[in-house]
């Protein structure tokens, strides 16, 4: 059995049985052990547990020399899940010894039973015939971490230091380690690293691993690595794969390079979980094509880690059409089965591309496969076929799946929202909330946006008590959200006092509430703001400009706008984009200035499309007397664009009419009667 032969050992047992052998201590806890390791044979464990009770070498009268069989009949049990039965044997246990309490401690952290495991440890502690070892200490560091219990973890390292322990073994500083960088305070483990007195590879390790998964402290990682190389320790393959997790920018890649260079030097550059590891490190530094390179070396040594790999650098740098590329080889050449990572992939590649025939093939591969089951692919399936605007085909899925997690309702709410059925997402919330799912952030987050899109006031409400109910006050998130529905919903003094309240206010924040005093006319008062904002060294970002821009268009101010748009590149360091041009535009317009606006069009080189030519054309019908051949010019492009936009259309008929231009302007009802389109009526979307 110790060299992992259990089904012979269990067989060897039996024939002893079988020759009439009386069995003892260790032939009974050999054979239990064994079975803890083998699958299905939970009944056969149940049968040695009864041949040891009538043999007396299990139960409240046994002597201290025959522990060994219920210590192994605990972790028997425990292995099987069957923890209360587990329990049972070890209460049963009149002389237990320190093995024993190691057995239940370890069984119930195998079984995710943390609190018990550590209340079993504080039992263990009060019993003065034992007293923890080694072997309970790493077995009672770990729910510490996994819990985020500082506390007790920092008692736990107490007790180490009185008893001197530190220094016998260093796997209890791994784990305590380990188990402050879990609890989020990296200072300590670091504190503990340095004084540690036996520090071996798994330690350096362990720092490097735990610094890595924290993008703020990968550079933290690259340094311990160097100071690793020059103590001469000899790097593993959990050393690479350590180091290799801490790259995320261009800035990292010389130092890549070297990382490769040592791979080479340490003769690990044929395992493959390193050439995943380095083809990830690239693609993280900017370096994709070097990644495709590394892939082509390994073409048939490739797994489907490797291609998930490639696929997701492709998607990242905008290469969608490369990616499903990538995926089509990889499954129709190499004959790789894609996973749920893979389909989740190439879905929203699907998804981002408007390609309905290759999406709905996926979905025939995954139907089957069975691998609708996934939650994630689920999901990505309701996700693509929303984009596609297919809605029947998402909701047809979600119907289907009869295990709904709450990440499934969202993915529908959102859907719902994304395809201008709000009204939908809002009924699904509530079904939502009927099947007792309990909202988190992103759900609020999409209902509060819902809200604001039609001015549901009333339902903003609701959320928002349930928000202060629930004590999510302080979700920066939430409270961005609760400000910009109040602010759409036309109510500015609840949003003023959602900004006033917030303990800490995120950029969204202010964004939304220079935006909102903005949308009520209350220009100055956003123009305060962002000074205020800048005076507290926030720095604002591509969407502050959009909402302060936009304020000063409906307020009038013209000068300060152009003031803040000539500021952008060269104090902020804010290069303009599409949408900041718009609103200049706008703004231009709304004052009476096209001939401006349309000369600032013309020399910011920018395409003409429905955004920028919809400003232009909205500036033409705000001030009549402009040059109706611009405006006409300006039309035309825009029935280029959008065809179906009656509201172009009425938008030049009302600009012709008001000159008494009415042959145009029967032409163009004439138009709109030929394509059928009518526009939409007026009405205002805030509750009364």
């Amino acid at each position: 059995m110790i060299n992992g032969f259990y089904e012979k050992s269990v067989f060897h047992f039996l024939d002893m049985i079988n020759l009439g052998f009386r069995v003892d201590e260790v032939s009974l806890s050999s054979v239990i052990s064994a079975n803890s390791n083998l699958d299905q044979t939970f009944n056969f464990g149940e049968s040695i547990h009864g041949l040891a009770i009538k043999t007396g070498f299990e139960g409240i009268q046994i002597q201290t020399r025959y522990n060994s069989v219920s210590n192994a009949l605990v972790l028997f049990y425990s292995q099987y899940k069957d923890i209360e039965s587990a329990k049972r044997v070890f209460m049963q246990n009149g002389n237990k010894n320190v093995v024993s309490h190691n057995s239940l401690i370890k069984g119930l952290v195998y079984n995710a039973r943390l609190i018990e495991a550590l209340h079993a440890f504080q039992c263990m502690q009060l019993d003065y015939k034992t007293r923890p070892d080694l072997v309970t200490m790493v077995a009672v560091i770990s729910p510490c971490g996994e819990l985020n219990l500082l506390l007790e973890g920092k008692s736990i390292h107490a007790y180490n230091i009185r008893c001197n322990t530190l220094s016998l073994d260093s796997s209890i500083g791994n784990n305590l380690i380990n188990m402050y960088f879990k609890c989020n305070c990296p200072i300590y483990a670091r504190k503990l690293f340095d004084k540690m007195p036996n520090k071996d590879l798994i330690s350096w390790n362990t720092m490097i691993s735990c610094y890595s998964r924290n993008e703020i402290l990968s550079q933290e990682a690259q340094n311990l690595f160097l100071d690793l190389v020059r103590v001469g320790i000899r790097c593993n393959l959990s050393t690479f794969l350590g180091i290799l997790a801490s790259f995320c920018g261009k800035d990292n890649l010389n130092f890549g390079k070297l990382i490769h260079g040592l791979v080479f030097k340490y003769a690990f550059v044929d395992t493959l979980s390193v050439i995943n590891a380095l083809m990830h490190m690239y693609i993280s530094c900017g370096e994709l094509m070097i990644s495709v390179s590394i892939l082509k070396n390994i073409l048939f040594k490739s797994d489907i880690i490797s291609w998930n790999i490639i696929i997701s650098g492709f998607i990242q740098n905008g290469l969608v059409r490369e990616a499903l590329k990538a995926f089509h080889f990889m499954h129709s050449n190499l004959g790789r089965s894609p996973d749920c990572i893979t389909l989740v992939s190439v879905l929203s590649t699907c998804a981002d591309l408007k390609a309905p025939s290759f999406g709905k093939s996926i979905h025939g591969f995954v139907l089957k496969r069975l691998i609708q089951f996934d939650v994630r692919v689920i999901n990505s399936l309701m996700n693509m076929y929303f984009k596609f605007g297919e809605i029947g085909s998402a909701n047809n899925i979600f119907e289907f799946d009869e295990e709904r997690s709450l990440c499934t309702w969202n993915c529908m709410i959102n859907g719902y929202i994304q395809n201008g059925e709000v009204e939908k997402a809002l009924e699904l919330y509530l079904e939502m909330r009927n099947h007792n799912f309990i909202p988190n952030e992103i759900t609020i987050v999409s209902i509060l946006g819902a809200c604001a899109q039609i001015g549901d006031l009333k339902h903003g409400k609701e959320i928002n008590a349930y928000v202060f109910r629930n004590g999510l006050e302080n979700n920066i998130y939430i409270m961005s959200s609760l400000l910009d529905m109040y602010s759409k919903c036309g109510t500015l003094k609840l949003a003023k006092r959602i900004f006033k309240i917030s303990q800490e206010k995120s950029i969204a924040s202010w964004n939304s509430m220079i935006s909102a005093f903005g949308l009520h006319g209350e220009g100055e008062k956003s123009i305060g703001l962002f000074r205020k904002m800048c005076e507290l060294e926030i720095k604002p970002t591509k969407s502050t400009f959009i909402a302060l821009l936009s304020a000063c268009s409906h307020a009038g101010l013209v000068e300060q706008g152009l003031r803040y748009y000539n500021l952008m590149p060269v104090k902020f360091g804010i290069n303009h984009s599409v949408e900041h041009i718009v609103c200049l535009i706008e703004m231009l317009g709304r004052a009476g200035r096209f001939k401006e606006a349309f000369k600032f069009l013309k020399e910011s080189r920018l395409s003409l499309d429905q955004g920028v030519l919809g400003a232009l054309l909205g500036a033409c019908s705000d001030y009549y007397n402009n040059d109706i051949n611009v405006c006409k010019l300006v039309a035309q492009h825009l029935f280029c664009v959008e065809p179906n936009n009656a509201g172009y259309y009425v938008t030049l008929c009302n600009l012709l009419a008001r000159r008494e231009m009415w042959d145009q302007v029967s032409e163009i009802r004439r138009c709109l009667r030929i394509k059928g389109l009518v526009k939409p009526p007026a009405f205002s979307s805030i509750d009364a």
